[in-house]
């Protein structure tokens, strides 16, 4: 089935709020009107079980804290006078940025919000990276206040703010957890007398100041700021590096309130909208990453959900959380499981329908560089498009183009007559629309590698192998183009492979992997491509097995003839061996990290 050059979605238009108003974020998700909102909200006791008014709540300490939605506003507004205030020696204005370093909470939440509404930029930073990390996304986001977990303040904040000269007072802490106690033990002695503010102390503070003086700073207005959606940042977020070291992702305000408006009543998804009114939502996904950040935290509060905070992705706990503050019955009205970040294995799936078999899988896909969502299953479609990541959401156009070996060089100008117009026909993602990002901070060359001028618009390059159907409404998504093992093999073809290229054929390391799978002794695995002289690039798996099995040559011998013998086509055959691990390393959001896979295991 031919396509149109340009495949655009086939939702409604996104309304004017999110490609003409000039709305900030924090007017947004608190002043402006809101389809969700509740009109007898203001009316009702906070302490009475209905959950509909409530925003957000806190599992990450002993005692359980609540905040109904007028509550959480107030709280935001205290906190983004205090960050404004002089006093506190915080002094944070249009374009200052707020660094958050920690797990997912109340504190976190609210300094993200206060930082929206003192017009402020937030920048995110993983708790699990080392020094150097943190020092680079700092000193490159000009950070100017530093909100930081307690139990990271001397390994990752202290020394930072040091080499940065950034002062004491500009260091919050985010939860209410005292500093370690080996804090002698360290070297920064001179910090050993100074009181580091915790965010419930700055809004205490605050709200005392403002009894005792009656005055209350009201939020400077967009003209006295100067204030422009589609061109000043509101979000700092870094890339998952799953390829490469993480880039920070410049997000405007119209990129985020865009993306927040195009997750929201999609046709089709009517049912799905009624079912989440008033609902609780358990969030797994960490803020720092901007799927969880959109929608564990932004798309949640727009939707007023009620959020019950997970501070850590721990599958153990989402249980325990879920029949301790949901239901025992939980999972028996659930209407859909929605995935994204990787295409799903086999194995997962299989292990989901075991479990839940009455809880239908949808698939999305999105990318930082897109505000989160690019494409989403609709509610209703699971059933015919199985494996699909579904529709463009509202506002959005793409194309697919050819795909080229490695050091082939790239498509270079691009022509309409290069355009794939045919279903069943992989070829990379570009997309364009009002949720694609300004740029990557200070990587001028990269931003100019992923964002084309095109056609009056500016496209984003993906990185992604997909392919269409249903007349190019339908996407499936193959594989990182990355992760692609180019296998040197003239006849080209094959049931698994994507295609022959130049005298190549380009393996999906998932189709291996999916195979592997089915493995008893196999717990879960992942395969690269390594260097190959006399085939180009070649599979190679990497396997943590099941607790009890024994890492022996008979072992990786039988693996390997397990795989081979089911994947007759030789350029799937696994030529570059298999490795047994205890683990593979993941990134924050659960994602194989495959260029660390291949570095920590090198031949030594």
């Amino acid at each position: 089935m031919c396509l149109q050059h340009f495949q655009g979605s086939i939702y409604p238009p996104l309304p004017p709020l999110a490609t003409q108003e000039n709305i900030d974020l924090y007017t947004f998700l608190f002043e402006h009107p809101n389809p969700y909102d509740n009109p007898n909200e203001t009316t009702r006791s906070p302490v009475l079980t209905d959950p509909a008014p409530t925003a957000l709540h806190d599992t990450g300490g002993l005692e359980e804290l609540n905040w109904t939605l007028p509550d959480l506003k107030k709280r935001v507004e205290l906190c983004g006078r205090a960050l404004r205030n002089e006093k506190w020696g915080l002094e944070v204005g249009k374009g200052d940025v707020v660094g958050i370093l920690g797990w997912d909470g109340i504190g976190f939440a609210t300094v993200e919000y206060s930082t929206f509404w003192a017009y402020g930029i937030v920048s995110f930073m993983c708790p699990t990276w080392k020094q150097e990390q943190v020092y680079h996304q700092m000193k490159e986001a000009q950070t100017k206040v530093l909100a930081i977990h307690s139990s990271l303040l001397f390994s990752l904040g202290l020394p930072t703010a040091r080499r940065l000269q950034i002062p004491l007072e500009k260091i919050i802490l985010l939860d209410e957890s005292p500093p370690p106690s080996d804090f002698l033990d360290h070297e920064i002695q001179e910090f050993k007398d100074h009181h580091f503010f915790t965010i419930e102390e700055l809004y205490s503070m605050q709200e005392g100041e403002e009894r005792n003086t009656s005055k209350k700073k009201k939020r400077q207005t967009k003209e006295e700021v100067g204030f422009d959606c589609e061109k000043d940042v509101a979000l700092l977020c870094c890339t998952s590096g799953t390829t490469g070291p993480p880039k920070a992702v410049m997000l405007s305000h119209r990129n985020v309130v865009s993306n927040i408006l195009q997750s929201c009543g999609r046709p089709g998804d009517e049912s799905e909208e009624a079912c989440l009114r008033g609902k609780r939502y358990i969030s797994i996904p960490p803020w720092i990453h901007q799927g969880g950040q959109s929608y564990g935290l932004l798309v949640a509060l727009y939707k007023r959900i009620h959020n019950i905070i997970l501070e850590r992705v721990d599958v153990e706990k989402f249980l325990e959380l879920a029949k301790r503050r949901l239901d025992p019955a939980v999972f028996k009205d659930a209407r859909s499981a929605l995935l994204a970040g990787a295409t799903v294995p086999e194995a997962t799936i299989r292990s989901w329908r075991k479990h839940f078999p009455n809880i239908p899988i949808r698939e999305a896909m999105g990318a930082t560089e897109a505000t989160a969502m690019i494409m989403c299953q609709d509610f209703f479609s699971w059933k015919r498009n199985k494996g699909s990541c579904g529709k463009l959401v509202k506002g959005m156009k793409s194309m697919l183009l050819p795909i080229s070996p490695p050091g082939s060089g790239d498509q270079g100008v691009i022509t309409e007559d290069m355009i794939i117009t045919q279903d069943d026909t992989p070829g990379e993602l570009f997309c364009t629309g009002p949720n694609i990002m300004l740029g990557y901070l200070k990587e001028e060359k990269k931003t100019k590698e992923a964002l084309i001028d095109w056609g009056g618009e500016k496209w984003y390059k993906t990185g992604d192998l997909v392919l269409t159907r249903n007349g190019g409404v339908d996407f499936w998504h193959l594989a990182r183009i990355k992760d692609l093992i180019w296998f040197k093999d003239e006849k080209g073809g094959g049931e698994y492979s994507v295609g022959k290229s130049k005298g190549y054929t380009c393996v999906r390391p998932l189709v291996i992997e999916n195979v592997l799978g089915k493995h008893e002794a196999v717990r879960e695995c992942a395969v690269v491509g390594v260097e190959d002289e006399r085939w180009g690039s070649v599979p190679k798996a990497f396997v943590v097995l099941q607790e009890g099995e024994w890492e022996d040559e008979e072992v990786r011998e039988e693996l390997i003839r397990f795989s081979d013998l089911r994947a007759e086509e030789e350029y799937l055959h696994l030529k570059g061996g298999l490795e047994f691990v205890k683990q593979l390393p993941k990134n924050i959001a659960g994602k194989v990290l495959r260029n660390q896979l291949l570095r920590d295991n090198e031949p030594k």
